[in-house]
């Protein structure tokens, strides 16, 4: 997990695994913290991260 500032919000950068590949063929996916706040960034990504563990 790492987190990014892009322009000027803050995202979330997850590899996708390669048994979803045939699915998703980005290798990462950025997901949006909606923050521009690196301290809010970082908390937000706590749940992004399980959020989307769970998906995948």
């Amino acid at each position: 997990m790492s987190i990014a500032k892009r322009g000027r919000l803050y995202h979330l950068r997850r590899r996708v695994p390669r048994r979803y590949r045939g699915i998703e063929p980005r290798e990462t996916v950025w997901i949006s913290l909606h923050t521009d706040s690196e301290t809010i960034a970082h908390g937000k990504a706590d749940r992004a991260s399980r959020r989307c563990s769970a998906l995948l």
